[in-house]
């Protein structure tokens, strides 16, 4: 997917009123991808399960290179939505 991806689903996010689940997970979206997908969180009230599995959210490590400030920004996404039941942040078996 990488980081155009991430951010061609904002406005999908936002529009969107039927999408129920959203697995992104192993996508190299980066910082600004992260971003991206935050305020899709914020703006999506459909959404109940979201998988961000080996997106590793914190000090830019592995094959996302998501840092610190992109986990707050998701973090704080996540407190404002209401819909969303289900968080995957885990890492996939194989």
């Amino acid at each position: 997917m990488r980081i155009e991806g991430a951010k061609e689903l904002l406005p999908m996010m936002k529009k969107n009123i039927t999408l129920r689940e959203l697995f992104i997970g192993g996508n190299d979206i980066k910082e600004e991808g992260a971003n991206a997908v935050a305020f899709g969180i914020l703006s999506n009230r459909s959404i109940t399960t979201l998988d961000l599995s080996s997106i590793y959210l914190t000090w830019g490590i592995g094959c996302n290179d998501i840092g610190s400030e992109s986990t707050k920004t998701i973090a704080e996404a996540l407190k404002e939505n209401c819909t969303l039941l289900t968080l995957g942040l885990g890492t996939p078996s194989s």
